[in-house]
């Protein structure tokens, strides 16, 4: 856990490695073989329903929105200067381009930052600090700060809006212990964004 968050800070607040996160996904692929047994695949396993999956991933896209409304007004109430944005979502004019970012913001956002940050990060605090409602509850906040400095470049309000968004993700891996609900839930997400973008929303 500690070395993840290392690995995260390293690389988003110093700039001396590069972008964390792969090097998560080789870590939590030698994790989970090492200590599960297993490569990973669990993570995604076939859930009880995917009703309830498709479900719970709209509520959670919703909350996001939702969150947006509430903490953006907030973050900029303190830090007045406006957020910086990934150049995946702004960086397009086209649509092809558009929709090239929104493929890459599937696998490198919504699997790839999903395994890192849930599915590595969270299960190893929640190792440390036990599956208790209060472990739980300390493991899901520091995966969620964490998730908050890795988006170090979006400035403070941005760091509080994305640890915001880690506490949604956080919590549908958590509820439904598979990542299709985040994982879902990140890519329409940030589908959305690239989306509104391109047409100037």
């Amino acid at each position: 856990m500690c070395l993840a968050i290392l690995i995260v800070i390293a690389h988003n607040v110093y700039h001396r490695i590069p972008n964390e996160v792969p090097i998560l996904l080789v870590l939590a692929v030698a994790s989970f073989r090492i200590r599960e047994g297993h490569w990973g695949w669990r993570l995604y396993g076939r859930p009880e329903s995917w009703t309830r999956t498709l479900l719970l991933a709209g509520v959670c896209v919703v909350l996001l929105l939702v969150k947006d409304w509430i903490v953006e007004p907030v973050g900029l109430y303190y830090w007045p200067l406006p957020q910086h944005v990934s150049s995946i979502i702004t960086g397009s004019h086209s649509f092809t381009g558009a929709l090239r970012n929104v493929v890459f913001v599937w696998f490198f956002a919504g699997f790839g930052e999903e395994i890192g940050y849930r599915g590595y990060l969270l299960r190893r605090a929640l190792d440390v600090f036990g599956p208790t409602r209060w472990g739980t509850a300390v493991a899901l906040l520091i995966g969620s700060a964490t998730f908050g400095l890795g988006h170090f470049y979006k400035g403070p309000a941005g760091m509080l809006d994305s640890a915001c968004s880690g506490l949604i993700l956080g919590g549908a891996y958590l509820y439904s212990r598979r990542l299709w609900a985040s994982t879902i839930t990140h890519g329409v997400n940030d589908t959305i964004a690239v989306m509104f973008n391109y047409f100037g929303w």
